[in-house]
């Protein structure tokens, strides 16, 4: 499994973000959940200070992308801190690591490229 933490400061609660694409289980269980295929991306375990999300290595690139685009809003909406050493997603074209936010956009941009050029 990846995991993905999210520290909240103090002034800020995961209870009170929304999202389209977040369903909430109990107090502190939430889901990342595609409704359209009627999938489970990730599961949110939100403590007091911390936010964890766990998702599978194995989703496919536009699922990835949603749970990017969710630890983004999540990010900037409580002013968070993301600690994505948990969340390897490959190299970029530069060899570079890269992870769910540490140079996503470098990996995102290889990926589509060498998806294009498989065609």
């Amino acid at each position: 499994m990846l995991t993905t933490k999210i520290v909240v400061p103090t002034n800020e609660s995961f209870s009170g973000y929304s999202s389209p694409y977040i369903r909430n289980k109990d107090k502190s269980e939430y889901f990342i959940y595609l409704a359209k295929a009627d999938k489970k991306l990730a599961t949110i375990q939100a403590h007091e200070d911390v936010v964890l999300l766990q998702y599978s290595p194995d989703l496919e690139l536009q699922e990835f992308i949603i749970i990017h685009d969710v630890i983004v809003d999540i990010q900037k909406k409580l002013k968070a801190e993301v600690d994505d050493t948990k969340s390897f997603m490959g190299y970029t074209e530069a060899g570079e690591s890269a992870f769910m936010i540490r140079n996503w956009n470098e990996w995102i941009v290889y990926i589509k490229q060498s998806m294009e050029n498989c065609q």
